[in-house]
């Protein structure tokens, strides 16, 4: 693997990206693209504008699945706390998902500031 894509694994498929760029964002758009760019990097993700722009694309082919890294459960540690408060009864109580794969959970709450 080149270094550059070992560095960003996370960056879209030149396929992906010429589907993402296609379309002209609107202002709504950009605002969500802006605000969830913004939240990963606070939570030091290097990654931020990737995931991003992997989630535009989520969001346009109205999948419904989410990040751990976009919920309001999800603790400063890493930690679900939505499983530590029982809110998911199947899950160990000291889950620490993997936060950037797109998945369902019903303890699913948007975290403040991501539309």
């Amino acid at each position: 693997m080149p270094a550059a894509a070992a560095e960003q694994p996370y960056r879209l498929t030149d396929e992906d990206a010429d589907r993402c760029h296609a379309l002209c964002r609107d202002a709504a758009e950009i605002a969500v693209f802006t605000a969830r760019t913004e939240r990963f990097a606070l939570l030091g993700r290097a990654d931020a504008d990737d995931l991003a722009e992997r989630l535009t694309l989520r969001d346009r082919d109205g999948d419904d699945r989410r990040y751990c890294l976009e919920c309001t459960w999800l603790g400063d540690t890493g930690r679900c706390l939505a499983a530590a408060t029982g809110r998911k009864p199947s899950a160990d109580r000291r889950l620490e998902p993997v936060q950037i794969i797109l998945q369902r959970c019903e303890a699913f709450g948007l975290r403040k500031g991501l539309v």
